[in-house]
């Protein structure tokens, strides 16, 4: 047992996975698995935060919800990466770092820059960018998964193999409470806005080739669950062993229940719940929900 506890832990030295706070997956599985979380930045005043550190999306959706506070967010600079890739580098780990959907965010772009610098004073150091394509659950399953190809002992190579199949067939799909913020983020117009409000129409939206896009309208809460399992009994793979990421923003009840209702009326057999960050957070506000599986 000694033995293979050692063997494990070398085998873990070998790689390390990195991803950003775009990610939601829940803390005891970045934790179990040794995943590595680089922060974005966020802004509430001239106040400078780091997600997931300095303040706690519990803090910042409250603070939306009850103050109407408006944060605004700033990707991963080069600098955070280059702290973060030089330490494994001097270890000599190679690093897999799978970030938000460069559509969504410019920390794509940072990490690449950082690699680039890096390679000029290590030359050997072995550093993969890895464009997740979409965000939150969607990016937590791919990191997860991604995770769990490396527990097997594949190699770099096969896994990025996987893993980009995996970005090809992964959906998201999601509601928003209120669509103010999504306007004040510049994803709706002006008098979508006031329509939706006056009507209660609440919108599904999805994450398509990295961006996000309209998929359709709901009247009301009541129709929205019955779409979210039609959607994943139609577009998921016919897998029982497929893994579907449930996100909330805000207190966990709705997706709890969500949960229950698709362990009964769909096979998928493992359901994580994430809470999302504040960098999400800032962008969909209080009481969001959505779901990711592979397709």
């Amino acid at each position: 047992m000694i033995y293979g506890i050692i063997c494990k832990e070398v085998k873990d030295m070998d790689k390390k996975l990195i991803t950003d706070s775009g990610v939601s997956l829940p803390n005891k599985l970045i934790k179990e698995n040794n995943i590595e979380v680089i922060p974005f930045n966020i802004t509430l005043n001239e106040r400078n935060f780091l997600d997931g550190i300095d303040i706690k999306s519990k803090e910042l959706l409250n603070n939306m919800k009850k103050e109407d506070k408006i944060y605004k967010t700033s990707q991963v600079n080069p600098q955070q990466f280059r702290k973060s890739f030089e330490k494994h580098i001097i270890k000599g780990r190679e690093i897999i770092y799978i970030g938000i959907s460069n559509k969504i965010s410019g920390t794509i772009k940072s990490a690449k820059l950082a690699k680039k610098d890096l390679l000029i004073k290590y030359p050997k150091a072995k550093i993969h960018i890895i464009n997740s394509n979409t965000a939150s659950i969607g990016q937590g399953l791919i990191v997860y998964k991604t995770a769990k190809l490396l527990e097997k002992g594949l190699n770099v190579k096969k896994t990025k193999e996987k893993t980009k199949k995996n970005i090809k067939n992964n959906q998201l799909y999601f509601t928003v409470d209120d669509l103010k913020y999504l306007y004040r983020g510049g994803r709706i117009g002006k008098l979508n806005n006031m329509i939706g409000g006056i009507l209660n129409i609440k919108p599904i939206l999805k994450i398509e080739k990295g961006k996000i896009v309209s998929f359709d309208k709901i009247r009301g809460t009541s129709k929205l669950k019955k779409e979210l399992i039609k959607l994943i009994n139609t577009r998921k793979n016919e897998s029982k062993k497929n893994i579907l990421n449930i996100f909330y923003s805000g207190e966990p009840e709705k997706a709890i229940k969500l949960k229950e209702d698709l362990k009964e009326k769909t096979d998928i057999e493992d359901i994580m719940i994430s809470k999302v960050g504040c960098v999400i957070g800032s962008h969909i506000g209080p009481n969001a929900i959505g779901i990711s599986f592979i397709g």
